[in-house]
C-alpha cells in the first residue's frame, strides 16, 4: 500500500521546518529522535514517535522519494524515526 496525502503532508511540513529534523551523514536523509511532544491542532499532545506511528508511518513505507525506518531505542540510542532518500540510478536494459 503506498503513501497516503495526509502521509506527504506531514513529510513535506517536517522537510520544510529544518529545525525540527537532523541530517543524516552524506546528505543521505534525516531523522527524528522520539521523546519530544507535539501538539496536535486540536489541542492533542502526543509523543512524536507515537504520532508517525498513529498515522501509519511503517517501516519500509515509501513517502515522496523516502524510505521510513523506525528504529527502537537501545542502551546507546533513543527512538528515532528515519527518513532514507531513494536514489534512482539509470541502467542500460
Amino acid at each position: 500500500m503506498g503513501p497516503t496525502e495526509r502521509q506527504k503532508e506531514i513529510l513535506r511540513w517536517f522537510l520544510t521546518n529544518p529545525e525540527r529534523i537532523r541530517q543524516m551523514r552524506n546528505n543521505s536523509g534525516f531523522f527524528i529522535i522520539g521523546g519530544h511532544m507535539v501538539v496536535l491542532k486540536n489541542g492533542e499532545e502526543i509523543e512524536i514517535i507515537d504520532f508517525f506511528r498513529k498515522e501509519e508511518f511503517v517501516n519500509n513505507l515509501i513517502v515522496d522519494g523516502y524510505s521510513v525506518r523506525i528504529k527502537e531505542e537501545s542502551e546507546q540510542y533513543r527512538e528515532a524515526i528515519h527518513f532514507f532518500k531513494i536514489n534512482t540510478y539509470d541502467i542500460p536494459f
